[in-house]
């Protein structure tokens, strides 16, 4: 990535964390020496409180398809999973931190080679600096094994499909504000860069800003305008360039089956713009919609190898194109019964084999409280990954995704949760004509205590 890019993102950091401190402070006045004045922030807090959340959970798994390879797969096993966690939150006058910071030790009955331990921590510091303003700045870093990470995941990175199970390493910051313009109206903004390591690459990068408005057009509906920008810059390398090449079949086939030679460079930046509403039609109703127009652009180094000849060839491809996006989102409750419908096209980004790609995804999720001891969830999800080779994505991708879970728990008493779930996914590739499918199955037993610790 080029060295003006880097300037840009820096500066745009820290003009959103630090400016509208700067600006939108009250202050309190104190005389210097000379008899005039001189404005400082009032930083000193008039109270302090701190909560420590603890939390540990066991699980027993059973997977039929561990390595998350094609359908003729036959790696199976159950395996046995702890999981520590705690949360912490610290309040003060103007101040507030949290965070949260998790383990998964993953161990196999026989498939112990596929032993690991992932983890997740994060950090949250919001300042509001006046009543109308609030700044923030947080930072995460995680380690994940799951192949149906990508459908847990409901962010721009990833996008809904089945993976080979390798580690994903992520270091992600963000930065923003949020400032009240009048009792009717808002504006914010966003930036976050994440770093990552996969299968395929040692070190990648991905980068976002966002500003939006908000209007209170009345007590039920709100108009949201956000202007948005994203920059995938990706190299290859990582494990597959020592062999394990398995998990790359969409590569592959994007590049007319030639040998993956790495070291190429993909980088995809995207502008997007884009309104909706926001209405209540009661407390238990309410749905969400905008629409918006994107500009894509591509711009990669290719490098294979002519398996005829053996010859390196290298192309570099730039490509642009744009498209509709949008994003609906309904929820209803019906008494003890929740509905949410989330139905949104976008560009998707994928860590783990470096393919931009036009993403179409539906989600159905219905919960139910039997009792408040008793509840179950249901969770149902369609991916539609589109692209046409040379197109302003570069390669060309056509990969439907499904995904399903089913789940219950009971509060056996007032520190213990039971659970038992069944997750179900499957990827169809028609490029490479690959399949890949999951079944898991596990029962939890879930530890919370009954109030958080407070330490002060």
């Amino acid at each position: 990535m080029n060295i003006e890019k880097h300037l840009f993102i820096s500066f745009l950091s820290v003009c959103i964390l630090f400016i509208p401190g700067l600006c939108f402070s009250q202050h309190t006045p104190r005389a210097d020496n000379s008899g005039g004045s001189y404005y400082l922030p009032d930083i000193l807090p008039d109270r302090l409180h701190l909560e420590v959340d603890p939390e540990f959970s066991w699980r027993l798994y059973y997977e039929d398809n561990i390595s998350g390879s094609g359908s003729d797969s036959d790696l199976e096993d159950f395996s046995n999973r702890y999981k520590p966690k705690v949360d912490i939150k610290l309040d003060t006058t103007f101040l507030s931190l949290t965070g949260s910071s998790e383990i998964e030790v993953i161990e196999y009955i026989d498939e112990k080679e596929w032993n690991t331990v992932d983890q997740d921590h994060e950090l949250t510091l919001k300042y509001k600096p006046s009543p109308r303003a609030e700044v923030f700045i947080g930072g995460s870093y995680s380690v994940e094994t799951d192949p149906d990470r990508y459908f847990e995941d409901d962010g721009s990175l990833g996008g809904g499909f089945l993976v080979r199970r390798n580690k994903n390493k992520t270091k992600y910051f963000s930065s923003g504000f949020d400032y009240s313009l009048s009792a009717r109206s808002s504006i914010n903004g966003f930036c976050s860069f994440s770093n990552f390591e996969t299968g395929v690459t040692d070190d990648s990068d991905f980068y976002t800003a966002s500003v939006s408005y908000l209007y209170s057009l009345s007590k039920t509906t709100t108009l949201d305008i956000t202007g948005f920008y994203s920059l995938f810059d990706y190299t290859f390398g990582g494990d597959a360039q020592d062999g394990d090449t398995e998990f790359l079949e969409d590569l592959v086939a994007g590049v007319d089956s030639f040998e993956l030679f790495f070291d190429s460079d993909y980088e995809l930046e995207n502008y997007n713009i884009a309104g909706g509403l926001k209405h209540s039609f009661s407390d238990d109703c309410t749905l969400n919609f905008n629409l918006g127009w994107r500009y894509t652009k591509n711009d990669s180094t290719n490098k294979t190898v002519d398996p005829a000849t053996g010859e390196t060839i290298t192309e570099n491809d730039t490509s642009s194109g744009d498209g509709f996006t949008f994003n609906i989102d309904f929820e209803k409750k019906f008494a003890d019964t929740r509905l949410k419908i989330r139905l949104n096209q976008n560009v998707g980004n994928s860590p783990n084999t470096g393919a931009s790609y036009e993403n179409l995804r539906l989600i159905v999720s219905l919960s139910q409280a039997f009792t408040e001891r008793f509840k179950s969830a249901v969770s149902l999800q369609y991916n539609k990954q589109d692209t046409e080779k040379g197109d302003e994505f570069g390669r060309g991708i056509d990969r439907d995704s499904y995904y399903a879970s089913a789940g219950i728990t009971y509060q056996l008493n007032k520190i213990c949760t039971l659970g038992l779930r069944y997750n179900y996914s499957k990827t169809k590739n028609d490029i490479s004509g690959s399949d890949s499918d999951r079944n898991t199955v596990y029962f939890s037993v879930t530890l919370i205590p009954q109030r958080p610790y407070t330490i002060w």
